[in-house]
């Protein structure tokens, strides 16, 4: 039923990978971008559901108390998009099954975390996902270079602004 992180690399179909961000740069992406990024494994996290491009790999991120119910909503609305969608979930958060259900999708991979030191040292380890500053994006980017992309890109990651796509956007 679930399968380990390692074992993502079988569904990788690109050497080129691209995060995106749920930033308001997405909103400045062109046509000819978007045909560009479809060539690419696309990574996502956290509500990236509410846009209309489905990823290869999303890394669900909610929190309980935040947004689980909006979650539940948006991915059951968007299960059949998403059905070949490979999910990558923190195994200690029994809540993202509630979202994510194993009877709806089939390509759900569970991650167990370290965190890594301040030392500056790393050494990645297969078996498990690394985490600097509990910040997610550091899940992805361990997640990434296991993949062995020869690159990867960021878009939407608008480290000056803490508004998001959909900001103000009454739709």
């Amino acid at each position: 039923m679930f399968k380990h992180t390692k074992d993502l690399i079988k569904n990788k179909k690109s050497d080129e990978a691209i995060f995106l961000g749920c930033g308001p740069s997405i909103l400045d992406l062109t046509s000819s971008d978007w045909d560009r990024i479809k060539e690419m494994d696309i990574w996502t996290s956290n509500n990236w559901y509410i846009h209309d491009v489905v990823p290869d790999f999303y890394h669900l991120e909610v929190k309980l108390h935040r947004n689980f119910e909006f979650s539940q909503k948006m991915v059951q609305k968007r299960k059949d998009a998403y059905k070949n969608v490979n999910w990558i979930l923190d195994h200690t958060r029994k809540y993202l099954f509630d979202i994510v259900k194993p009877s709806d999708f089939d390509n759900i991979f569970l991650y167990k975390k370290t965190h890594r030191g301040d030392d500056g040292k790393y050494t990645p380890e297969p078996s498990q996902v690394a985490v600097s500053c509990y910040a997610s994006i550091t899940i992805i980017l361990d997640l990434m270079q296991q993949m062995n992309y020869k690159k990867i890109y960021f878009c939407g990651v608008d480290l000056f602004s803490s508004e998001y796509f959909w900001s103000n956007n009454e739709d």
